[in-house]
């Protein structure tokens, strides 16, 4: 497996997170950032804790220069700012989240595609188990961070009794068109096979394929054109880097 499983000391903390990116795109200083999640956006008790909460949430999503401690404003912390929904900041923030804790994808695509629409929390166990090469205890942190991002970011919904259920997403326009450009961009493709982006969407999301070919085929608003020649079945992106896109797509949904 080329993704290192590794597990994490917090939660997703997704409503300080969102803030605390809202504040990296104002104030431009990590060290300031750093002082307001201290002080201002984290309510835990203890300061050791804020102080170790802090470092994860700006480690997951807000890169900055070491040197000069200048935020780096990426696509993602430009879209967080942005006057867009809670539901798609919640989808893009997800993307970033399990790139920096791919254990959350893969123990989601685990139970997915064991053929289960219903899971209790052991078969996570014996997944997660299976994932890094040694028990995890059921009430563990580990698991429970695990088990809480999944629920936090929409992928699993608590049902009766032990039960819990996994969600098919269907993802906002919004955040669907900034997907399609921030994966395929970032991997230096600017026509994907329509197969990988229902691929890319399946396995991050768990959106239908049939949904997000329907997505594909709707108006794009030029972001994108489909082409299905006799050899072609791919899209072809408008703009071939973040900046022209991002111009674009700020006009276009506001800010």
């Amino acid at each position: 497996m080329s993704e290192k499983l590794t597990f994490f000391g917090t939660g997703p903390f997704l409503e300080e997170s969102i803030k605390a990116i809202e504040q990296a795109y104002l104030l431009s200083d990590i060290n300031l950032v750093r002082e307001k999640l201290i002080n201002e956006i984290l309510r835990h008790p203890g300061p050791g804790m804020r102080k170790r909460t802090t470092g994860e949430i700006i480690r997951r999503f807000i890169p900055y220069d070491k040197n000069t401690g200048r935020v780096k404003l990426t696509p993602i912390i430009v879209f967080v700012a942005s006057k867009f929904s809670k539901e798609a900041k919640i989808d893009v923030l997800y993307y970033r989240f399990v790139q920096v804790h791919p254990i959350v994808k893969v123990a989601f695509n685990r139970l997915r595609d064991s053929g289960k629409v219903q899971f209790v929390k052991s078969d996570l166990v014996n997944i997660v188990s299976s994932l890094v090469g040694k028990p995890v205890e059921k009430e563990s942190k580990n698991l429970t961070n695990i088990l809480r991002s999944l629920r936090t970011f929409g992928l699993i919904n608590k049902d009766k009794g032990n039960l819990f259920q996994i969600k098919e997403r269907h993802l906002i326009k919004e955040a669907f068109t900034f997907l399609i450009y921030e994966y395929f961009l970032s991997n230096s493709v600017v026509a994907p096979k329509t197969i990988e982006v229902r691929k890319f969407f399946n396995e991050f999301y768990n959106q239908p394929e049939e949904k997000t070919t329907q997505m594909l085929l709707s108006d794009s608003d030029g972001f994108w054109v489909v082409e299905r020649a006799a050899h072609l079945d791919q899209i072809l992106l408008a703009y071939s880097n973040m900046d022209e896109f991002m111009k674009k797509f700020l006009k276009i949904y506001g800010r």
